[in-house]
């Protein structure tokens, strides 16, 4: 009956992995494997089935010995099949973050990108579904789940990795961050032409905190180094720009741009205490450690830098 269990539990298992075409063909020995197990296991239970007395099916012939090959021969195909899905994980790293369960649903469908949707915020948090367009599935847009949706910078087409989600994937995540540098870059610009008060609705949330850093740092060590008053000056436009922004949460907005604000007005309040304490530390000095310690952000050509004391990503 221990042995009947293990093998019942693991052919449950196995059997809707190995009823997919698809892991057929990339496993095509460990699904010849498990065919044979299945008839045998099918052919014990119709034994089984005629008659469900204790005593008549424990003297079915060899039924020790078919329980015990069925579930070595199990084992191997769990260990093939675990090999497969770390080949997978170790091409494509954010597979990492879903289970088993998870990796066997995208792939036994890999003709159909539309079974990875659900499994989207697991591998980026950020992006909670894909857009998909036309017969090809062109994926041309990503979407939060407060339903903030940014075009790529260019069109993914699933149906070119023939099958390989873990390629179209891995593709994905390259244009995504290609994407979102580009915001990046346009709203850096955009920042010095339109009133703050305008821009800050403008752009996608993140792309909004991250270029407000990069000017608030790059602001900061502007008056840092010509010193005097230069700190204290900017530190009273922040201030202003401050309330302007508390002044604007409390009008009408979308629930998509109130949570954007909420969340500047949390690292407006933070940069603001930080020019406070570089005021009254008296600093002079770009590499004085008050200022290095700060969370600074830098744009490069290629990727925004994040420092901190010496550590630079």
């Amino acid at each position: 009956i221990e042995i009947w269990l293990k093998v019942q539990a693991m052919w449950m298992y196995l059997k809707p992995v190995f009823g997919s075409a698809d892991i057929m063909k990339q496993m095509p020995r460990e699904g010849q494997m498990f065919q044979v197990v299945d008839d045998h296991w099918n052919n014990l239970m119709e034994q089984v089935q005629n008659n469900l007395n204790l005593k008549v099916i424990s003297t079915i012939k060899n039924i020790d010995v078919i329980l015990k090959n069925a579930h070595k021969t199990l084992e191997v195909i769990q260990s093939g099949l675990n090999r497969y899905l770390e080949t997978k994980r170790l091409y494509f790293s954010r597979f990492f973050f879903l289970s088993n369960l998870d990796l066997l649903e995208i792939f036994s469908e890999t003709k159909d990108p539309l079974r990875v949707q659900p499994h989207l915020k697991k591998c980026f948090e950020g992006v909670h579904s894909l857009e998909f367009y036309g017969d090809n599935l062109e994926i041309r847009q990503m979407k939060s789940k407060e339903g903030e949706s940014v075009d790529m910078t260019r069109i993914i087409t699933p149906k070119d990795a023939e099958g390989a989600v873990e390629k179209w994937l891995k593709e994905f995540e390259l244009v995504m961050c290609e994407t979102v540098f580009d915001q990046i870059t346009q709203a850096l610009i955009d920042y010095t032409q339109i009133s703050r008060e305008e821009w800050v609705t403008k752009w996608p949330g993140q792309v909004v905190l991250c270029v407000n850093q990069i000017h608030w740092t790059q602001n900061t060590g502007t008056a840092i180094q010509r010193g005097g008053n230069a700190l204290q000056e900017y530190a009273d436009t922040c201030n202003r720009q401050l309330t302007t922004i508390v002044e604007k949460v409390r009008g009408k907005l979308s629930s998509l741009a109130r949570t954007t604000l909420g969340a500047l007005i949390v690292m407006d309040v933070h940069n603001r205490d930080v020019l406070q304490s570089l005021i009254e530390a008296n600093v002079t000095d770009l590499n004085s450690f008050a200022w290095s310690a700060q969370l600074r952000y830098y744009y490069e050509e290629t990727h925004v830098n994040v420092n901190m004391i010496t550590t630079s990503v």
